[in-house]
This record gives structure tokens, C-alpha cells and sequence, in this order.
């Protein structure tokens, strides 16, 4: 498995509130929007990969790990972002038993991700 899977423990995430926070000017509630909007579509985005990635779907796969990454990347949660783009890395060769193993990290942490950023923005 990947050496970016470890560091599942929400006190572990890059998750900065004053950069989010200050990539949108300031705006709080365009802030808790972009948050409100991550927590509500994860779900959605997580089992669209999953599907794709049992069917081996290289193409539907790879837009929905993009459009994953642009979210976690927004919100600034680096770890995680490095884990899509070794997701992606894997896909291009394609390596499906190690793009699992990744994939499972990424599920772990994802769900993590979202717990924390209910906690703390209180959703």
C-alpha cells in the first residue's frame, strides 16, 4: 500500500480553516457554502469512483477522481489530494491491484474528512 495512506486521524488532516477562509476573501458563508456543498457531494462522488473502478472504467473513473481532487484541493486538504493524483498515477498504467489498495486509503480518509468538517463546522 501507499506510504500516503497512513495519517487517517482527523488532528492529522491539512485542513486550514483561516487559508480556506482566506481563499475566499473572508466570505464565512461562501466558505460554510463550499464546505456544506464537499460534505453533501462526497457521498455521491466516492460511489461513482467505487462503481467505476469495479467496472474498470479508466474513462469515468478519471473525471470523477478530477472532480474529487478539485474539491479536497479547494478545501486545502493536501494528503488527500496526493493520494487522488497517486490514484490517478496508478490508473495510467493502468495498476489495478495497487489502484485498490489506494483506493481504500482514500475511502478511509475521505470518510474521515468528512466526520471532521461536520465537527467543526458544525453540520
Amino acid at each position: 500500500m501507499s506510504d500516503l495512506a497512513t495519517g487517517n486521524r482527523p488532528e492529522e488532516f491539512n485542513f486550514d480553516r483561516a487559508q480556506l477562509l482566506a481563499r475566499v476573501d473572508g466570505d464565512e458563508e461562501l466558505m460554510l457554502h463550499l464546505v456544506s456543498l464537499f460534505v453533501e457531494t462526497v457521498p455521491r462522488s466516492m460511489a461513482s469512483i467505487q462503481a467505476a473502478l469495479i467496472r474498470r472504467d479508466l474513462e469515468t473513473l478519471l473525471e470523477a477522481i478530477h472532480s474529487l481532487d478539485n474539491s479536497v484541493g479547494v478545501l486545502g486538504e493536501t494528503r488527500t489530494f496526493e493520494m487522488l493524483h497517486e490514484l490517478t498515477t496508478l490508473l495510467s498504467v493502468p495498476d489495478w491491484p495497487r489502484a485498490f489498495a489506494v483506493w481504500t486509503a482514500v475511502e478511509q480518509r475521505m470518510s474521515l474528512l468528512e466526520a471532521e468538517l461536520r465537527r467543526r463546522f458544525d453540520l
